[in-house]
Protein backbone atom coordinates (compact mmCIF):
# COMPACT_ATOMS: atom_id res chain seq x y z
CA UNK A 1 0.00 0.00 0.00
CA UNK A 2 2.91 2.26 -0.30
CA UNK A 3 2.40 3.34 -3.57
CA UNK A 4 -1.34 4.54 -2.72
CA UNK A 5 -0.28 6.59 0.11
CA UNK A 6 -1.63 9.90 0.15
CA UNK A 7 1.33 12.10 1.76
CA UNK A 8 1.31 15.38 0.74
CA UNK A 9 5.00 14.43 -1.30
CA UNK A 10 4.24 16.13 -4.47
CA UNK A 11 7.53 16.13 -6.93
CA UNK A 12 8.83 17.88 -10.45
CA UNK A 13 6.61 16.40 -13.35
CA UNK A 14 6.60 16.50 -16.81
CA UNK A 15 4.86 19.63 -17.92
CA UNK A 16 1.28 18.68 -18.21
CA UNK A 17 1.87 14.91 -17.82
CA UNK A 18 -1.26 14.55 -15.28
CA UNK A 19 -3.43 17.49 -16.57
CA UNK A 20 -3.44 15.51 -19.96
CA UNK A 21 -4.84 12.53 -18.26
CA UNK A 22 -7.22 14.19 -16.71
CA UNK A 23 -8.12 15.75 -19.75
CA UNK A 24 -8.94 12.60 -21.43
CA UNK A 25 -10.78 11.18 -18.65
CA UNK A 26 -12.86 14.50 -18.30
CA UNK A 27 -13.24 15.24 -22.33
CA UNK A 28 -13.64 12.07 -23.65
CA UNK A 29 -17.39 11.85 -24.56
CA UNK A 30 -17.01 16.13 -25.32
CA UNK A 31 -14.66 15.13 -28.03
CA UNK A 32 -17.20 12.77 -29.54
CA UNK A 33 -19.24 15.59 -29.96
CA UNK A 34 -16.45 17.54 -31.55
CA UNK A 35 -15.79 14.44 -34.03
CA UNK A 36 -19.33 13.33 -34.75
CA UNK A 37 -20.01 17.23 -35.70
CA UNK A 38 -16.85 17.36 -38.12
CA UNK A 39 -18.17 14.25 -39.77
CA UNK A 40 -21.33 15.28 -40.14
CA UNK A 41 -23.44 13.59 -38.23
CA UNK A 42 -25.25 16.29 -36.75
CA UNK A 43 -27.77 14.64 -35.51
CA UNK A 44 -25.39 12.18 -33.44
CA UNK A 45 -23.83 15.18 -31.98
CA UNK A 46 -26.93 16.85 -30.96
CA UNK A 47 -27.95 13.32 -29.56
CA UNK A 48 -24.56 13.04 -27.61
CA UNK A 49 -24.21 16.76 -26.73
CA UNK A 50 -27.97 16.05 -24.81
CA UNK A 51 -27.42 13.01 -23.06
CA UNK A 52 -24.01 14.67 -21.76
CA UNK A 53 -25.66 17.33 -20.85
CA UNK A 54 -28.33 15.36 -18.62
CA UNK A 55 -25.26 13.42 -17.12
CA UNK A 56 -23.15 16.86 -16.17
CA UNK A 57 -26.70 18.37 -14.40
CA UNK A 58 -26.67 15.03 -12.06
CA UNK A 59 -23.14 13.82 -12.01
CA UNK A 60 -21.45 17.60 -12.28
CA UNK A 61 -23.88 18.30 -9.70
CA UNK A 62 -22.47 15.95 -7.16
CA UNK A 63 -19.04 16.42 -7.89
CA UNK A 64 -18.60 18.89 -5.73
CA UNK A 65 -14.89 20.39 -7.04
CA UNK A 66 -13.43 17.45 -6.43
CA UNK A 67 -9.99 17.64 -7.91
CA UNK A 68 -9.73 20.66 -6.47
CA UNK A 69 -10.30 19.97 -2.61
CA UNK A 70 -8.06 16.71 -2.97
CA UNK A 71 -5.32 18.54 -4.55
CA UNK A 72 -5.37 21.43 -1.98
CA UNK A 73 -5.67 18.95 0.97
CA UNK A 74 -2.56 18.09 2.76
CA UNK A 75 -4.44 14.76 4.43
CA UNK A 76 -7.00 11.89 3.34
CA UNK A 77 -10.38 13.06 5.22
CA UNK A 78 -11.89 15.17 1.82
CA UNK A 79 -10.62 12.15 -0.37
CA UNK A 80 -12.27 9.52 1.90
CA UNK A 81 -15.39 11.80 2.25
CA UNK A 82 -15.34 12.41 -1.12
CA UNK A 83 -15.19 8.70 -2.45
CA UNK A 84 -17.82 7.40 0.09
CA UNK A 85 -20.45 10.15 -0.99
CA UNK A 86 -19.95 9.01 -4.48
CA UNK A 87 -20.35 5.28 -3.74
CA UNK A 88 -22.92 5.94 -1.69
CA UNK A 89 -25.28 8.24 -4.29
CA UNK A 90 -23.89 6.18 -7.54
CA UNK A 91 -26.94 4.22 -8.15
CA UNK A 92 -29.38 7.24 -7.55
CA UNK A 93 -27.58 9.16 -9.98
CA UNK A 94 -27.81 7.14 -12.85
CA UNK A 95 -31.55 6.56 -12.57
CA UNK A 96 -31.66 10.29 -11.84
CA UNK A 97 -29.93 10.61 -15.70
CA UNK A 98 -32.12 8.08 -17.25
CA UNK A 99 -35.30 9.54 -15.78
CA UNK A 100 -34.22 13.25 -16.78
CA UNK A 101 -33.37 12.17 -20.34
CA UNK A 102 -36.14 10.23 -21.23
CA UNK A 103 -39.15 13.03 -20.14
CA UNK A 104 -37.12 15.38 -22.25
CA UNK A 105 -36.20 14.11 -25.32
CA UNK A 106 -36.21 10.85 -27.11
CA UNK A 107 -32.63 8.99 -27.93
CA UNK A 108 -31.48 6.05 -27.81
CA UNK A 109 -31.20 3.95 -24.96
CA UNK A 110 -28.23 2.26 -26.21
CA UNK A 111 -25.98 5.32 -26.60
CA UNK A 112 -27.86 6.72 -22.74
CA UNK A 113 -26.90 3.29 -21.23
CA UNK A 114 -23.09 3.52 -23.11
CA UNK A 115 -22.43 6.66 -21.70
CA UNK A 116 -24.03 7.11 -18.63
CA UNK A 117 -21.19 3.83 -17.78
CA UNK A 118 -18.55 6.31 -18.97
CA UNK A 119 -19.13 9.09 -16.91
CA UNK A 120 -19.54 6.31 -13.84
CA UNK A 121 -16.31 5.42 -14.81
CA UNK A 122 -14.64 8.34 -15.25
CA UNK A 123 -16.52 9.93 -12.06
CA UNK A 124 -14.43 7.65 -9.70
CA UNK A 125 -11.23 7.88 -11.96
CA UNK A 126 -11.42 11.51 -11.53
CA UNK A 127 -10.72 11.04 -7.50
CA UNK A 128 -7.63 8.38 -7.94
CA UNK A 129 -5.78 11.20 -10.65
CA UNK A 130 -5.87 13.36 -8.65
CA UNK A 131 -4.51 11.64 -5.65
CA UNK A 132 -1.74 9.82 -7.93
CA UNK A 133 -1.20 13.59 -8.80
CA UNK A 134 -1.00 14.54 -5.09
CA UNK A 135 1.75 11.46 -4.49
CA UNK A 136 3.54 12.65 -8.45
CA UNK A 137 2.70 8.87 -9.64
CA UNK A 138 3.69 9.84 -13.27
CA UNK A 139 3.50 5.98 -13.97
CA UNK A 140 -0.06 5.78 -13.49
CA UNK A 141 -0.23 8.95 -15.56
CA UNK A 142 1.15 7.67 -18.71
CA UNK A 143 -0.40 4.43 -17.95
CA UNK A 144 -4.03 5.95 -17.96
CA UNK A 145 -3.09 8.36 -20.94
CA UNK A 146 -2.00 5.19 -23.52
CA UNK A 147 -4.90 2.25 -22.33
CA UNK A 148 -7.92 5.99 -22.59
CA UNK A 149 -6.04 7.52 -26.13
CA UNK A 150 -5.87 3.91 -27.52
CA UNK A 151 -9.88 3.30 -26.51
CA UNK A 152 -10.82 6.33 -27.71
CA UNK A 153 -9.39 6.40 -31.03
CA UNK A 154 -10.72 2.98 -31.97
CA UNK A 155 -13.71 4.58 -30.73
CA UNK A 156 -13.59 7.46 -33.67
CA UNK A 157 -12.39 4.81 -35.78
CA UNK A 158 -15.70 2.76 -35.83
CA UNK A 159 -17.59 6.32 -35.94
CA UNK A 160 -15.92 6.68 -38.99
CA UNK A 161 -15.57 3.33 -40.94
CA UNK A 162 -18.36 1.43 -39.02
CA UNK A 163 -22.09 1.24 -38.93
CA UNK A 164 -23.72 2.64 -35.61
CA UNK A 165 -24.33 -0.82 -34.00
CA UNK A 166 -20.81 -1.45 -33.74
CA UNK A 167 -20.43 2.05 -32.63
CA UNK A 168 -22.43 1.37 -29.81
CA UNK A 169 -20.86 -1.59 -28.91
CA UNK A 170 -17.25 -0.46 -29.13
CA UNK A 171 -18.57 2.31 -26.61
CA UNK A 172 -19.84 -0.11 -23.88
CA UNK A 173 -16.24 -1.57 -24.34
CA UNK A 174 -14.60 2.22 -24.14
CA UNK A 175 -16.93 2.85 -20.84
CA UNK A 176 -15.28 0.26 -18.38
CA UNK A 177 -11.78 1.52 -19.42
CA UNK A 178 -10.76 3.48 -15.91
CA UNK A 179 -12.31 0.82 -14.04
CA UNK A 180 -9.39 -1.27 -15.22
CA UNK A 181 -7.01 1.21 -12.81
CA UNK A 182 -9.16 1.44 -10.03
CA UNK A 183 -9.67 -1.33 -7.84
CA UNK A 184 -6.32 -0.95 -5.98
CA UNK A 185 -7.93 2.72 -5.22
CA UNK A 186 -10.78 1.39 -3.62
CA UNK A 187 -9.05 -0.95 -1.29
CA UNK A 188 -6.49 1.51 -0.04
CA UNK A 189 -9.35 3.72 0.65
CA UNK A 190 -11.48 1.03 2.54
CA UNK A 191 -8.70 0.53 4.53
CA UNK A 192 -7.81 3.17 5.69
CA UNK A 193 -8.83 2.88 9.62
CA UNK A 194 -10.53 5.04 12.00
CA UNK A 195 -12.47 6.01 9.31
CA UNK A 196 -15.41 9.21 9.86
CA UNK A 197 -17.03 10.05 7.10
CA UNK A 198 -18.80 13.77 6.75
CA UNK A 199 -20.47 15.56 4.08
CA UNK A 200 -21.03 18.41 5.87
CA UNK A 201 -17.91 20.24 4.50
CA UNK A 202 -18.96 19.57 0.79
CA UNK A 203 -22.56 20.84 0.90
CA UNK A 204 -20.82 24.49 -0.55
CA UNK A 205 -19.21 23.09 -3.20
CA UNK A 206 -21.76 20.72 -4.84
CA UNK A 207 -24.20 23.41 -4.41
CA UNK A 208 -21.75 25.33 -6.49
CA UNK A 209 -21.79 22.00 -9.00
CA UNK A 210 -24.69 21.36 -8.99
CA UNK A 211 -26.06 25.03 -10.20
CA UNK A 212 -23.48 24.79 -13.12
CA UNK A 213 -24.77 21.34 -14.11
CA UNK A 214 -28.72 21.60 -14.05
CA UNK A 215 -27.86 24.68 -16.21
CA UNK A 216 -25.89 23.20 -18.74
CA UNK A 217 -28.56 20.63 -19.33
CA UNK A 218 -31.13 23.47 -19.43
CA UNK A 219 -29.51 25.14 -21.32
CA UNK A 220 -28.68 22.87 -24.19
CA UNK A 221 -32.36 21.32 -23.91
CA UNK A 222 -33.16 25.36 -24.72
CA UNK A 223 -30.74 24.86 -27.87
CA UNK A 224 -32.26 21.73 -29.13
CA UNK A 225 -35.91 23.00 -28.75
CA UNK A 226 -35.50 26.66 -30.16
CA UNK A 227 -32.97 25.75 -33.43
CA UNK A 228 -33.64 21.85 -34.20
CA UNK A 229 -31.38 18.77 -33.95
CA UNK A 230 -29.51 19.63 -36.76
CA UNK A 231 -28.42 23.69 -36.29
CA UNK A 232 -28.12 22.60 -32.17
CA UNK A 233 -25.60 19.67 -32.97
CA UNK A 234 -23.67 22.28 -35.21
CA UNK A 235 -23.53 25.13 -32.55
CA UNK A 236 -22.76 21.97 -30.05
CA UNK A 237 -19.51 21.03 -31.86
CA UNK A 238 -18.61 24.46 -32.39
CA UNK A 239 -18.97 25.53 -28.36
CA UNK A 240 -17.00 22.22 -27.59
CA UNK A 241 -14.51 22.71 -29.91
CA UNK A 242 -14.21 26.94 -28.90
CA UNK A 243 -13.99 26.26 -25.36
CA UNK A 244 -11.46 23.29 -25.56
CA UNK A 245 -8.82 25.52 -24.44
CA UNK A 246 -11.18 27.22 -21.29
CA UNK A 247 -12.31 24.11 -20.32
CA UNK A 248 -8.72 22.62 -20.25
CA UNK A 249 -7.50 25.15 -18.44
CA UNK A 250 -10.52 25.01 -15.68
CA UNK A 251 -10.61 20.83 -15.27
CA UNK A 252 -6.95 19.84 -16.24
CA UNK A 253 -4.16 21.98 -16.41
CA UNK A 254 -5.12 25.04 -13.74
CA UNK A 255 -5.42 23.01 -10.83
CA UNK A 256 -2.44 21.59 -11.48
CA UNK A 257 -0.76 25.01 -11.50
CA UNK A 258 -2.45 25.73 -8.57
CA UNK A 259 -0.97 22.54 -6.82
CA UNK A 260 2.26 23.48 -7.62
CA UNK A 261 2.02 27.23 -6.23
CA UNK A 262 2.31 28.64 -9.87
CA UNK A 263 -0.80 31.14 -9.91
CA UNK A 264 0.67 33.91 -11.02
CA UNK A 265 2.16 33.08 -14.37
CA UNK A 266 0.93 35.48 -16.25
CA UNK A 267 2.94 35.64 -19.76
CA UNK A 268 1.70 32.07 -20.66
CA UNK A 269 -2.38 33.31 -19.87
CA UNK A 270 -2.09 36.19 -21.40
CA UNK A 271 -0.29 34.59 -24.19
CA UNK A 272 -3.17 31.74 -24.52
CA UNK A 273 -6.08 34.94 -24.47
CA UNK A 274 -4.62 36.64 -27.26
CA UNK A 275 -4.13 33.57 -29.09
CA UNK A 276 -7.87 32.95 -28.67
CA UNK A 277 -8.90 35.98 -29.70
CA UNK A 278 -7.07 36.50 -32.81
CA UNK A 279 -7.77 32.96 -34.05
CA UNK A 280 -11.48 33.45 -33.15
CA UNK A 281 -11.74 37.27 -35.34
CA UNK A 282 -9.72 35.71 -38.21
CA UNK A 283 -12.33 32.48 -38.63
CA UNK A 284 -15.17 34.92 -38.39
CA UNK A 285 -13.27 37.17 -41.13
CA UNK A 286 -12.82 33.90 -43.26
CA UNK A 287 -16.00 32.56 -43.00
CA UNK A 288 -17.24 34.63 -46.06
CA UNK A 289 -14.78 33.00 -47.86
CA UNK A 290 -15.59 29.02 -46.73
CA UNK A 291 -17.48 27.24 -48.96
CA UNK A 292 -20.89 26.26 -47.58
CA UNK A 293 -19.90 22.77 -49.08
CA UNK A 294 -17.74 22.18 -46.28
CA UNK A 295 -18.91 24.06 -43.24
CA UNK A 296 -21.90 26.35 -42.87
CA UNK A 297 -21.21 29.88 -42.31
CA UNK A 298 -23.30 29.84 -39.03
CA UNK A 299 -20.91 26.87 -37.94
CA UNK A 300 -17.87 28.91 -38.45
CA UNK A 301 -19.49 31.88 -36.54
CA UNK A 302 -20.23 29.89 -33.45
CA UNK A 303 -16.87 28.69 -33.72
CA UNK A 304 -14.75 31.99 -34.09
CA UNK A 305 -16.99 33.72 -31.31
CA UNK A 306 -16.93 30.32 -29.11
CA UNK A 307 -12.89 30.48 -29.54
CA UNK A 308 -12.63 34.31 -28.29
CA UNK A 309 -14.97 33.19 -25.24
CA UNK A 310 -12.96 30.74 -24.44
CA UNK A 311 -9.96 32.91 -24.14
CA UNK A 312 -11.89 35.19 -21.96
CA UNK A 313 -13.29 32.33 -19.62
CA UNK A 314 -9.22 31.22 -18.99
CA UNK A 315 -9.05 35.18 -17.41
CA UNK A 316 -12.56 34.50 -14.90
CA UNK A 317 -11.33 30.47 -14.05
CA UNK A 318 -8.00 31.10 -13.05
CA UNK A 319 -9.88 33.62 -10.19
CA UNK A 320 -12.06 30.78 -9.24
CA UNK A 321 -9.76 28.27 -8.90
CA UNK A 322 -7.36 30.38 -6.89
CA UNK A 323 -10.37 30.74 -4.62
CA UNK A 324 -10.92 26.82 -4.15
CA UNK A 325 -7.91 25.69 -4.10
CA UNK A 326 -5.80 28.47 -2.41
CA UNK A 327 -7.74 30.78 -0.41
CA UNK A 328 -10.09 27.85 0.10
CA UNK A 329 -13.76 29.57 -0.19
CA UNK A 330 -16.84 28.11 -2.29
CA UNK A 331 -17.82 29.72 -5.28
CA UNK A 332 -21.43 28.96 -4.93
CA UNK A 333 -22.98 32.92 -5.15
CA UNK A 334 -20.61 33.68 -8.64
CA UNK A 335 -21.38 30.35 -10.30
CA UNK A 336 -25.42 30.42 -9.40
CA UNK A 337 -25.28 33.94 -10.29
CA UNK A 338 -23.56 33.61 -13.97
CA UNK A 339 -26.00 30.40 -14.88
CA UNK A 340 -28.65 31.87 -14.00
CA UNK A 341 -28.50 34.28 -15.91
CA UNK A 342 -27.11 32.43 -18.88
CA UNK A 343 -29.98 30.46 -19.08
CA UNK A 344 -32.52 32.67 -18.72
CA UNK A 345 -30.66 35.09 -20.94
CA UNK A 346 -31.26 32.21 -24.23
CA UNK A 347 -34.54 32.34 -25.21
CA UNK A 348 -35.06 36.06 -24.69
CA UNK A 349 -31.87 36.70 -26.69
CA UNK A 350 -32.88 34.52 -29.76
CA UNK A 351 -36.50 36.12 -30.13
CA UNK A 352 -34.65 39.40 -30.50
CA UNK A 353 -32.06 38.39 -32.84
CA UNK A 354 -33.03 34.71 -34.32
CA UNK A 355 -30.75 32.07 -35.19
CA UNK A 356 -27.92 34.07 -35.34
CA UNK A 357 -28.07 34.09 -31.49
CA UNK A 358 -26.81 30.39 -30.89
CA UNK A 359 -23.15 31.74 -32.35
CA UNK A 360 -22.65 34.04 -29.25
CA UNK A 361 -24.10 32.01 -26.39
CA UNK A 362 -20.65 30.49 -25.20
CA UNK A 363 -18.94 34.47 -25.71
CA UNK A 364 -22.18 35.57 -24.21
CA UNK A 365 -21.28 32.95 -20.74
CA UNK A 366 -17.56 34.16 -20.82
CA UNK A 367 -18.57 37.66 -20.81
CA UNK A 368 -20.94 36.35 -17.61
CA UNK A 369 -18.27 35.07 -15.82
CA UNK A 370 -15.76 37.66 -16.19
CA UNK A 371 -17.93 40.45 -14.99
CA UNK A 372 -18.17 38.64 -11.80
CA UNK A 373 -15.18 36.87 -11.08
CA UNK A 374 -12.77 39.70 -12.21
CA UNK A 375 -13.74 42.17 -9.91
CA UNK A 376 -13.70 40.01 -7.25
CA UNK A 377 -11.39 42.00 -4.45
CA UNK A 378 -8.30 41.52 -5.13
CA UNK A 379 -6.93 41.84 -1.14
CA UNK A 380 -8.85 38.62 -0.80
CA UNK A 381 -7.44 36.59 -3.63
CA UNK A 382 -4.07 38.49 -3.61
CA UNK A 383 -3.51 38.37 -7.64
CA UNK A 384 -3.66 40.25 -10.53
CA UNK A 385 -6.03 39.77 -13.49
Amino acid sequence: MKLLSTKFNVVTQPLFLFPFATAINFFSITALIIIAGFVKKEGLAADIAIIQGAILAIFLSLSGNARNLILASKNDTDEKDLLYFRLLILLPAIIAVIFLIKISINVSISLVFALVLRKCSEWFAELQLANREKCGDLIFAMRYIKVNTLGLLAIVSTLIFSGLEMFYLSLYIWGILPLVFLWPYIRFIAGVKLLKVSFKQLVPHIGSTAIIGVSTFIFRLLVIILAGKILAGQMFSAYALGGVMSALYTYAVGPSLMLENRPRSLKPLIFIVSFCVVSGMLIILTKEFWSEMIYSPIFLSGLGYSIIGGGLMILAQRRRLYLLQVCKCDVFVPDALVNILLTISVPYIYYLTGETSFTFFFLWSAVLNCLFYLPINKRIVGMTL
